[in-house]
């Protein structure tokens, strides 16, 4: 598995809010009928540091082919409309992944 890694600060916390609604949003029908490029999403994890102005957007594909289309689709993904920057973008193999049962 590969896990896509978007760092977003220098919104404040209206503009945080502003953009998670956004992103649930496009997150929730992409997941659904994903777009050309994002086929490959298995999971999508966002955190939010509303006190500092920070969110982290965390991407999990099956394959590093997936990850390199879907790096590629999500590029233009910002969060300027909230007042904030993408600030990093990183790519990780996720060498560990576990869940406790529900």
């Amino acid at each position: 598995m590969h896990a896509r890694v978007a760092t977003y600060r220098g919104a404040d916390s209206a503009g945080i809010e502003q953009a998670l609604d956004a992103w649930t949003s496009r997150i929730e029908d992409q997941l659904e009928s994903p777009p050309e490029g994002l086929e490959g999403i298995r999971e999508v994890t966002v955190l939010v540091d509303r006190e500092n102005g920070r969110a982290q957007v965390i991407v999990m594909f099956d394959t590093e082919e997936d990850l390199r289309r879907g790096d590629k689709a999500l590029s233009h993904v910002s969060m300027s409309q909230a007042g904030g920057v993408r600030t990093d973008v990183e790519s990780y193999e996720v060498a560990l992944h576990r869940a406790r049962p529900s």
